[in-house]
């Protein structure tokens, strides 16, 4: 690890492996010349919000985000750069009200990589998401969650654009949409690896939406999707083509797939809930702490239909043996 003095003027963190590994996935992507890979920490005394290291980045370089609380509208436009949190559970990006995290408009080809980041609260009343990707790259969007959100949590543009091991849970709209611009060149899109858990739609929404595109899903989870009554629309395909393999669509059906879609094996249809081998783990986030606790006390006395899977010992009532049971099951879930 070594510090120089980039072109910007200002004292930049460079880590060379990472430039490399970072530089090879661009020039993959089809953006060439990249040799070196600064990292802007964030928050810094050079850059002390997100968007003043975004501004600040050119192509190749990485915007790191510490743990904690930020709550920002962010920009990125004409550059390719990656953005990456300490964790899912460690930075939370939070919307400010009436506006987006993060935005890249739809004026350019650049990719954007996005990791490792929380984002929540989003609650624009119109077509905009939490993170609005509408830039035509080869975008990427790795290990986020996306929660408590409204109209699209997350929109992602470009063909040949990832979605993997994201969570998207408790948000009050559509939780993706995978879209290309009409008359863009059809590439495979994919969404991999992800959860989609208790997301509540509007009427004929859904947790995945496909426009004009070819999207591929595999090894995604979909579990109680319009909370709490389930049976939701898990991906509507509305043009483009949808192929899907692997994944898992608990208290649900076949037809939670609206449009024609290709088997290409693997699927699982439920009508009842998942099994789980994490039960207490309520809000799915890997680990039984004080976020499910409060769960259990909220529907502490009640049948536990409310919430289905709070009545762990499925006696009819949340008390004193399934907060037993919950406080067994403290800390990291089993992988």
């Amino acid at each position: 690890m070594h510090s120089k003095i980039g072109s910007r003027g200002s004292v930049v963190s460079r880590n060379s492996s990472s430039a490399v590994v970072f530089a090879s996935a661009l020039i993959a992507g089809g953006v060439a010349g990249v040799c070196d890979a600064a990292e802007l920490n964030v928050p810094s005394k050079q850059y002390p919000t997100i968007q003043s290291a975004i501004n600040a980045a050119v192509d190749g370089d990485v915007v790191v985000i510490a743990a904690g609380e930020f709550t920002e509208s962010c920009v990125v436009q004409g550059k390719s750069i990656a953005i990456r949190g300490a964790g899912m559970d460690a930075t939370i990006w939070n919307a400010p009200k009436g506006s987006r995290c993060l935005w890249m408009p739809f004026l350019d080809e650049k990719p954007l990589t996005v990791s490792d980041i929380q984002f929540a609260g989003f609650s624009m009343p119109y077509n905009a998401a939490a993170v609005d990707i509408e830039s035509t790259g080869a975008h990427r969007v790795s290990r986020c969650r996306f929660s408590s959100s409204g109209y699209f949590a997350l929109e992602v543009f470009g063909p040949a654009s990832i979605v993997e091991a994201c969570e998207f849970v408790g948000n009050f709209g559509q939780a993706l949409s995978m879209t290309v611009p009409q008359g863009t060149q059809p590439e495979i899109q994919t969404v991999r690896g992800c959860t989609f858990d208790s997301n509540q739609f509007q009427s004929g929404a859904s947790a995945i939406t496909v426009y004009n595109t070819i999207l591929r899903v595999e090894a995604c989870r979909f579990i109680r999707n319009n909370f709490p009554t389930g049976n939701g629309i898990a991906i509507e395909l509305n043009t483009g083509q949808l192929l899907v393999a692997n994944s898992e669509f608990c208290e649900s059906s076949a037809s939670s797939i609206s449009g024609s879609w290709t088997d290409e094996g693997g699927n699982t249809f439920l009508t009842e809930p998942c099994a789980s081998p994490c039960p207490a783990d309520f809000v799915t986030d890997g680990t039984v702490n004080a976020a499910d606790l409060g769960v259990m006390l909220n529907f502490w006395g009640t049948d536990g239909s409310g919430y289905p899977g709070v009545d762990l010992d499925n006696d009819g009532i949340v008390g004193a043996a399934d907060l037993s049971a919950l406080l067994s099951a403290w800390g990291p879930c089993p992988q």
